[in-house]
């Protein structure tokens, strides 16, 4: 008859390493499922705001009034632009073409020389980094339509600050402090996508979330899984529960 008990010893060293490492698997699990609530609320605005006709622009909107769609009159600075690179679009390598638009309103409430950034959309870039795509940006007044976004820059991404660099300047994330400082004037804090049938617009195929709810609730199953197969692993380092497992499957196979 089979007497053997379970028997816990501890492993120093093992517990050690699961301890720091344990409760760290657990907080990228929860911070994932944290994300994928916090993408689908900017999905359920985003869908909101595109459901609704389009205002006319004015600079008392903020921040608050991300997504939402508006039009606007304005006239472009055909040699001053910028290209946002490392964009990729139908598999190729592009960039985004940022432009400055000088605002005209007839809204009382419009300041006078309000100056936008505007997100044209993506053109593919040569294959040479020193060549520049031959870009040609309608001049006079034009109607633009789109969404006012936040500016896409990651604190994780530092730009090189020299304002003297020749145009169009060429960075990786739309940085708006930089780019203030590079145009020499003031520009509105958010940035309008132009609607892909709105004058000057690119190729255009914008995206609420660069990464959907679903993708992050699969990341925290991968990060709580991992957690569990450390906790296993723990604990059958300190433990016999192997030799046990492996002996009751050899009884098994003899009766």
């Amino acid at each position: 008859m089979n007497t053997a008990r379970f028997r816990f010893h501890l492993n120093w060293k093992i517990t050690l390493f699961t301890a720091v490492l344990f409760p760290f698997l657990v907080y990228l699990g929860v911070w994932q499922l944290g994300r994928a609530e916090q993408k689908q609320t900017i999905l359920q605005e985003w869908q909101q705001q595109q459901a609704k006709p389009p205002v006319e622009f004015s600079p008392i909107l903020n921040s608050n009034d991300q997504f939402r769609r508006v039009w606007l009159n304005g006239t472009i600075y055909p040699d001053k632009y910028w290209l946002i690179e490392n964009k990729t679009m139908y598999g190729r390598l592009g960039a985004y073409i940022v432009v400055a638009v000088n605002v005209n309103s007839s809204s009382a409430n419009q300041k006078p020389n309000t100056i936008v950034p505007v997100n044209l959309g993506w053109v593919e870039l040569p294959p040479l980094r020193e060549v520049f795509p031959d870009i040609t940006l309608p001049t006079g007044q034009i109607r633009i339509t789109g969404m006012l976004a936040a500016a896409t820059h990651s604190p994780l991404i530092n730009e090189a600050e020299n304002t003297q660099l020749r145009w169009p300047h060429k960075m990786l994330e739309i940085d708006l402090t930089q780019m203030q400082q590079q145009f020499g004037q003031p520009l509105y804090p958010l940035v309008l996508q132009v609607d892909p049938d709105s004058a000057a617009a690119f190729d255009v195929d914008w995206q609420a979330v660069n990464m959907t709810s679903s993708q992050h609730k699969g990341y925290a199953v991968q990060w709580f899984t991992m957690a569990g197969v450390l906790f296993i692993l723990w604990l059958l380092a300190c433990s016999n529960l192997a030799t046990l497992f492996k002996r009751a499957n050899t009884d098994q196979a003899e009766t």
